[in-house]
């Protein structure tokens, strides 16, 4: 059981690690091209929000599913004497 939510809990941490690398990278775009297009900044703004909500919730997510995991190893543990 703790291998597979170490398993779950790792692919989540990584998801989240590739998001906020996306998201400070198109921040890092978006200060590139402050001379760009007003259309090219305002689809970069936007790609920059959807990305931020995504990161948002992918931490709320991981948050939720680490309580979850810890609750239930807590409970197995309890049974099983541990």
């Amino acid at each position: 059981m703790a291998i597979v939510a170490g398993n779950v809990m790792s692919q989540i941490e990584a998801a989240e690690q590739r998001l906020g690398q996306a998201v400070r990278r198109l921040e890092t775009a978006i200060r590139a091209v402050q001379g760009g297009s007003a259309q090219e900044n305002t689809r970069l703004m936007r790609e920059l929000a959807d990305l931020r909500a995504q990161y948002e919730m992918v931490k709320q997510t991981a948050a939720m599913v680490s309580a979850r995991l810890d609750t239930a190893i807590g409970k197995l543990q309890i049974v099983i004497g541990d």
